[in-house]
C-alpha cells in the first residue's frame, strides 16, 4: 500500500503521543482544529498490532482483547465509506456529473459537491442535527469521506480521554495483573455527555446507519424524488447484519473480544448496561440486531414521512413504493398477485420492505416474553393506520395531519418495543424460530410479489443463517440466480484489498432486480425446503 502523508495536525497531541511512545501511521486523513473530526488521530493504536502504540497498550492493558487494533487499517484499505465523497466528484464519476447538471439546471455555479443534501451522508458532518442553513464549511471532505467521526461522534472531548486518564486494576485469566483506562467501562451516558456515541448498542447502531442508508430529517438526510430522478442510485432496504458485514466490519463481535466475555461473566448486569452484551449461551446478538436493524429501518421511514406531512402538496414521491410506477407492463403483474390489503388499485402503496421484515421480527418478538407481546399485538394497527392515512388519496394529498399522527405514534411504539425487547432474550432457540419465522415471509406471497421485500427478507435470513452456523452454500446458489446474497460481494472485496463503492456492485443488483421472477424465485424456495 501507497505510503500517504497525514494532513492538517494538533501539536499538542502529537507531542503527547510522541511522549507516551506512540506512532503516528501514514495514513489518508484530514482535520480540523478544535474538532478532532479525522482520522489520524486515531491510527495510533487502531492502525495495527505491531505499531509502537498499539504494543504499549496491548502490553498494559490487553487492549487487544478490547478491540480489534486494526479498525482504522481496515477503514482505509477495504471500506466503501472512505470513498463516499470521491464518489460525489463530476470529473471521477459520471452519475455525479449528470446529477450536477440536472439538478443545477437552474444555477451554473451549482455543484453537488458543495450541496448541503449531498454532504450529510458522503461526507463527516460537524453539526448533524444543526438547523441553521448549512454550508460546505461544516462538513470535512479531505481525505475522509464518511470518516471515524461521522459515525463514532466528535471527539474533541473524548479522543485523548479514552486513552489516558484513571486506570483500573484487574486481573486476567493467567493470573497476570493488568490496567484498563476507567473509561473503557463508563457508562453510555457518561461517554455520550463527551460526544461519544455507543455504536455496541444495537439500537444506537442500527438509527445511526439508517440516518443515512435509509434517511433523517432532523438531520438533513433526505433523498427527494427529484435527487432520484436525476440519477442517484435506489437506496437498497437496509439489513443491519448484512450492511455490516459488507462494509466489511472493522470492530470485533463480544464472542471475538475476551475483555468482553469475562467482563460478562463477572458483571453481568454491568455487562448489558455498558455494553449491550449478554453471555452468549443467553442471548444471540445478531438476532437481536438483525430486529434492531429492522425497527430502526421501520421508525427512520416513519420519521420521514412525518416530516413529509407538512408539505401541503402532498408528500415525496420517493416515500412510496418506486416500483408501482416504475416497472414493465406485464399481466397479470406480481404486485396483482400480491394484493392490495385494502388499498385502492392503482393509487401507489408505501415501500413494502420498509413494514415486512419488522412485521416478521415484531410477531416472532411475541414469543419471548408476555411484556414484548403485550407491545408486539399493537404493531399491526399502527402499521395499518399509517398506510391508511398515506394512501386514502393520491400521495396523500390533504391527508398531511392523518400521515403526521400515524407516523409519529408508530415511531412512538418503536421506543416502547424496543424497551420491552432489551428486557427479554434472544435465546439460540429464539433465533432459530425466528429464522424459520424469516424463511416462512419470505416464500408468502406479498414478498414474491415485490423484489425489494425479498432482498429485504432474504438478506435477514442469510445474516441469522450464518450466524447460527448454517451452511449457506446451496441457499446462495439458488437465492443468488435472482437477488444479490450480499450487499456487497465478500469474494470481490477479498479479491480487490481495496474499497470498493456501492457502484461496483449496482449494476448487477439493479440487473437482477429488473429481471426479478416471483414464480422462478418461488421455484428456488421450494428447492431450498426439500
Amino acid at each position: 500500500m501507497a505510503t500517504r502523508t497525514i494532513r492538517g495536525g494538533f501539536p499538542l497531541r502529537l507531542a503527547l503521543a510522541a511522549a507516551l511512545g506512540l506512532a503516528f501511521v501514514s495514513v489518508s486523513s484530514a482535520q480540523v482544529p478544535g474538532t478532532q473530526a479525522d482520522v489520524g488521530g486515531c491510527v495510533a493504536c487502531h492502525y495495527g498490532a505491531d505499531q509502537p502504540g498499539a504494543k504499549r497498550f496491548v502490553n498494559n492493558n490487553r487492549s487487544h482483547e478490547f478491540i480489534k487494533l486494526n479498525e482504522s487499517m481496515t477503514w482505509e484499505t477495504l471500506d466503501p465509506h472512505q470513498l463516499a465523497y470521491e464518489v460525489l466528484k463530476p470529473e471521477k464519476n459520471p452519475v455525479a456529473k449528470k446529477m450536477q447538471e440536472l439538478l443545477g439546471r437552474d444555477d451554473p455555479n451549482y455543484k453537488v459537491t458543495t450541496d448541503y443534501r449531498c454532504l450529510t451522508c458522503h461526507s463527516t458532518d460537524l453539526k448533524p442535527t444543526s438547523k441553521e442553513p448549512r454550508n460546505a464549511k461544516e462538513f470535512v471532505t479531505q481525505g475522509v469521506g464518511v470518516g471515524c467521526a461521522a459515525c463514532h461522534g466528535v471527539a474533541e472531548k473524548w479522543q485523548t480521554v479514552h486513552y489516558i486518564g484513571e486506570t483500573i486494576p484487574d486481573k486476567a485469566d493467567d493470573g497476570k495483573e493488568f490496567a484498563y483506562f476507567k473509561w473503557r467501562t463508563e457508562t453510555p451516558d457518561h461517554k455520550w455527555a463527551a460526544g461519544m456515541k455507543n455504536l455496541r448498542d444495537p439500537h444506537v447502531k442500527a438509527d445511526l446507519c439508517a440516518s443515512c442508508h435509509v434517511g433523517n430529517p432532523d438531520e438533513n438526510k433526505v433523498v427527494t424524488h427529484e435527487i432520484y430522478a436525476a440519477g442517484h442510485p435506489p437506496l437498497p432496504p437496509l439489513e443491519l447484519v448484512t450492511f455490516m458485514n459488507g462494509e466489511p466490519r472493522h470492530w470485533g463481535y463480544p464472542s471475538e473480544l475476551k475483555f468482553l466475555q469475562d467482563f460478562a461473566k463477572k458483571n453481568p448486569d454491568k455487562a448489558w448496561e455498558i455494553f449491550r452484551f449478554k453471555p452468549a449461551d443467553k442471548d444471540n446478538y445478531l438476532a437481536r440486531h438483525i430486529a434492531a436493524g429492522a425497527i430502526a429501518s421501520l421508525k427512520a421511514e416513519m420519521n420521514l414521512l412525518a416530516a413529509e406531512s407538512k408539505n401541503t402538496e402532498g408528500l415525496d414521491y420517493a416515500r412510496f413504493d418506486c416500483y408501482s410506477c416504475h416497472h414493465d407492463l406485464k399481466y397479470p403483474s406480481a404486485r396483482q398477485v400480491r394484493g392490495y390489503e385494502g388499498r385502492v388499485p392503482g393509487r401507489p402503496p408505501l415501500k413494502a420492505w420498509v413494514a415486512m421484515l419488522p412485521s416478521t421480527v415484531v410477531a416472532h418478538a411475541g414469543t419471548l416474553a408476555p411484556a414484548v407481546k403485550a407491545e408486539s399485538d399493537k404493531f399491526p394497527a399502527a402499521w395499518a393506520a399509517v398506510s391508511k392515512a398515506a394512501t386514502s388519496s393520491p400521495f396523500a394529498y390533504g391527508k398531511g395531519a392523518e400521515v403526521a399522527a400515524a407516523a409519529k405514534a408508530l415511531v412512538a411504539w418503536t421506543a416502547d418495543f424496543n424497551k420491552a425487547v432489551d428486557a427479554a432474550n434472544y435465546s439460540d432457540t429464539a433465533a432459530d424460530a425466528l429464522l424459520a419465522d424469516i424463511g416462512n415471509a419470505l416464500a408468502s406471497p406479498a414478498a414474491l410479489g415485490d423484489t425489494e421485500a425479498a432482498m429485504h427478507l432474504s438478506w435477514a435470513y442469510r445474516s441469522l443463517a450464518v450466524a447460527r452456523k448454517k451452511d449457506v452454500t446451496k441457499w446462495d446458489g439458488e437465492i443468488g440466480k435472482h437477488l444479490p446474497v450480499e450487499i456487497r460481494s465478500k469474494a470481490a472485496i477479498d479479491a480487490s484489498k481495496t474499497p470498493l463503492p456501492a457502484g461496483k456492485f449496482l449494476p448487477d443488483r439493479l440487473k437482477q432486480f429488473a429481471n426479478f421472477d416471483p414464480k422462478a424465485f418461488a421455484a428456488s424456495m421450494a428447492k431450498l425446503k426439500e
